[in-house]
């Protein structure tokens, strides 16, 4: 029995329900990734350099030896070569008549190819630059096109192998192309359980897999009518999937999140496996499952995102992932974020316990499948290259972007 002066509101069933299933996601989202304390997180060191213009935006740079780096800012149309101290711009690319570099439709990506140089492509044309030290154009890669090659259109590699061969990202699913030629109407269509990163030979234009990949859990509303098509992925909360990095030697860095470990592709083609890291592994069970999907369904129709007008075609309208697509443990890291340093580390944005400011934090492994150091990114800012010793950070401002070059330890 209550007592009577007693304060305590009811809440409706079903808000008590949501209010449960936030209080899950927090709880699992605080716990789950919970490491065993051998390894203490620390800040990541003092910021050294902050680029003085803002850009549209910064997600690819290219650190060179002598500690210059290239940027591409494809928001602003333009590639420009950056001194030690993150100053002295100079425009290698862009679309000013002063210059009389062309930018053209735009370059797309930023990969270290041989020694100094680098490579982009011309959306355009779907030609490889090569970018000599000094950001000039040293020479144009122009390869035939396949429309059989798994790659599309350009596709952008992330660098090289010890051979000399592209190395790419799984490409995107194209989930139209995987419907029977007769179907018309709408759909909910399941992606793949595996993806492949690949590698183009740029002599032979021959493209194999380097490795296979657990891919994340992918759904998308799809419409197909008699003159076209189009489709809308299904939202989903807790990304799980296999990560992976091209370190500089050539080395393939592949992040397993089904026990944290690390499978090695070398530069001889040799595979090995590290052990794995040390976890507090948390289940999600499938009532947690349900739980979760309904909170975020309630979220979005509180927020007005969630009322779709059935009479719309299902890839117009707001869909997500079945419960039963969640994974059964909360994953140990975030795909998408995995970095290799100048040192041959491989850096797992980690999902943990970090400061309720908003910060990141990273689990840095070692050649030897070693956590060796745990760092917290500030709040605010994206981890998105390294140089000897020093990380590259991106934080953005509205439609602006502001890079800085912070020391490592």
């Amino acid at each position: 029995m209550e007592p009577s002066d007693s304060k305590l509101i009811r809440l409706p069933r079903r808000v008590r329900r949501i209010v449960l299933a936030a209080s899950v996601i927090g709880i699992v989202g605080q716990t789950a990734g919970a490491q065993t304390p051998t390894v203490p997180l620390r800040r990541l060191g003092p910021v050294v350099a902050t680029f003085a213009d803002s850009l549209g935006s910064a997600s690819t740079v290219r650190p060179l030896s002598d500690g210059r780096v290239l940027v591409n800012d494809p928001a602003r149309q333009r590639l420009i070569l950056l001194d030690t101290a993150l100053a002295s711009p100079a425009i290698v690319a862009d679309t000013t008549t002063r210059t009389a570099k062309a930018y053209g439709e735009g370059l797309t990506g930023l990969a270290p190819f041989s020694g100094d140089s680098s490579l982009t492509i011309d959306r355009l044309t779907g030609a490889f630059l090569v970018l000599d030290g000094s950001g000039k154009v040293a020479r144009i890669i122009k390869m035939p096109l396949d429309p059989r090659s798994p790659l599309g259109f350009n596709a952008t590699p992330v660098g090289v192998d010890h051979a000399g061969r592209l190395v790419f990202p799984p490409p995107p699913t194209i989930f139209l192309s995987l419907l029977d030629r007769e179907f018309v109407g709408d759909t909910l269509m399941r992606g793949p359980d595996s993806v492949a990163v690949l590698r183009r030979d740029l002599v032979t234009n021959r493209v194999d897999t380097i490795a296979m990949l657990q891919a994340p859990r992918v759904r998308q509303a799809v419409t197909r009518r008699v003159n076209g098509g189009n489709g809308r992925p299904a939202i989903n909360p807790i990304q799980s999937s296999d990560d992976w990095t091209l370190l500089n030697d050539g080395t393939l860095a592949v992040v397993r999140v089904r026990d944290y470990h690390i499978d090695w592709v070398h530069p001889d083609g040799r595979v090995s496996s590290t052990p794995k890291i040390p976890m507090l592994w948390r289940r999600l069970t499938d009532s947690m499952k349900v739980a979760i999907m309904d909170s975020i369904r309630a979220r979005d129709a509180a927020a007005g995102m969630g009322r779709d007008d059935d009479s719309k075609p299902l890839a117009q309208r707001r869909v997500y992932v079945e419960p039963s697509d969640l994974p059964d443990y909360w994953p140990p890291f975030a795909p998408g974020f995995t970095r290799g340093d100048a040192e041959g580390n491989v850096w797992v944005r980690a999902n943990r316990v970090v400061p309720p400011d908003g910060s990141v934090a990273y689990d840095v492994i070692d050649r030897n499948g070693q956590l060796i150091d745990r760092v917290q990114i500030p709040n605010g800012q994206t981890l998105i290259g390294f140089g000897p010793g020093v990380a590259y950070l991106m934080s953005r401002n509205g439609a602006t972007a502001r890079l800085s070059k912070a020391r490592i330890h």
